[in-house]
């Protein structure tokens, strides 16, 4: 027999389980609680889970969550939206407010979770972490609002970006308001092309298709293809004009600061002029002949972005390891003598 400490129930569904350790021993943390569901729980109650949306473990003064399968290092924490970093139970009572909420819950069942094959041919599960669900979501609150039609997602270089824009393009796919919208996704290298396709079609998303040659892509558009389309910004190098007209396809442009403003950007512009453009970036660039924020940045946003997850966040939630640098003095000795005799 097995019970758990708490289990969240939607018409009878146990979709979230939490299993809450003591706060009050050092010895124990959040990390003993996941380890429980994954060693015990979902090994010998296996059924339980059939349903399972994520899993939960704190002590009380960390809460992690993570999909079933999971393992330790890829559970992440939650941060409530717009709140600064509260310690504590206040804390605590903030993000269960901000992550458990109905809407949230059933919201990452219906659009933040995947089935992914890795490379062993394991069908794994993936839910997303809180920097996704608010970027992507931000996504696509901006094309349902309709204005303004772009925006800068910044955020560190190993948070996740592919997986944002996974997560956006299926949400997006699945707006009846959008009328079956076309998504673009752009990348500016071939192996960058290589790595969002084989991450899109791990995660088995439907009505995918990549677009091979300029031929291809002038193609997509011009027969109006209600698909998810991956690019390369190089095929726009010879759009002649207007590609297509239509104001719900939406662009998604990854590492934004690379192409942007130059004539390829340009191209792409002009091809599709009622586009929603949205750029991805860890590192944004602000000069005067080079600008992300010019580029992407909606003057209706804060400082120019409509998400940003830095440096310092990526590190804080363990999604970027810090580097250590150990100078070390090297002593040069020379020999003058021998290297004029050489030399002569």
């Amino acid at each position: 027999e097995r019970r758990a400490d708490v289990v969240l129930l939607v018409n009878g569904f146990p979709l979230v389980l939490i299993e809450a350790k003591t706060p009050v021993r050092d010895a124990i943390s959040w990390v003993d609680g996941a380890l429980q569901v994954h060693n015990d729980y979902e090994r010998f109650v296996s059924e339980l889970f059939a349903p399972n949306v994520f899993s939960i473990a704190t002590e009380g003064k960390a809460l992690h969550y993570g999909a079933i399968g999971a393992p330790i290092e890829q559970w992440g924490p939650w941060r409530p939206d717009d709140v600064e970093t509260v310690t504590g139970l206040e804390g605590m009572k903030q993000t269960v407010q901000s992550l458990l909420r109905p809407t949230v819950v059933l919201d990452i069942l219906a659009h933040f979770t995947l089935f992914a094959t890795d490379k062993k041919k394991r069908r794994l599960k993936i839910v997303c972490r809180y920097q996704q669900y608010e970027g992507a979501n931000g996504i696509v609150q901006r094309v349902l609002a309709g204005w303004p039609r772009k925006g800068l997602i910044w955020h560190f270089q190993g948070s996740g970006k592919s997986l944002l824009m996974v997560f956006a393009a299926q949400k997006l796919r699945f707006q009846p308001a959008l009328r079956n919208p076309a998504v673009l996704i752009v990348v500016d290298r071939i192996d960058l092309d290589a790595q969002i396709s084989a991450t899109f079609h791990a995660t088995d998303i439907p009505n995918l298709v990549k677009a091979e040659t300029r031929q291809d892509l002038e193609r997509l558009l011009a027969q109006d293809i209600r698909k998810v389309i991956i690019t390369t910004i190089f095929k726009f190098a010879e759009a002649g004009g207007v590609l297509n007209e239509r104001d719900n396809i939406i662009v998604m442009v990854d590492e934004a600061h690379r192409t942007q403003e130059g004539d390829l950007g340009m191209k792409m512009r002009a091809a599709l002029p009622n586009a929603f453009l949205f750029g991805l970036t860890g590192t944004p660039i602000n000069r005067r002949d080079r600008n992300t924020f010019y580029a992407f940045g909606a003057e209706d946003d804060e400082r120019g972005y409509l998400s940003r997850y830095g440096f310092e966040e990526s590190i804080r939630d363990g999604a970027t390891l810090p580097l250590h640098f150990e100078p070390r003095l090297i002593e040069l000795h020379i020999d003058k003598e021998a290297i004029d005799e050489a030399f002569e």
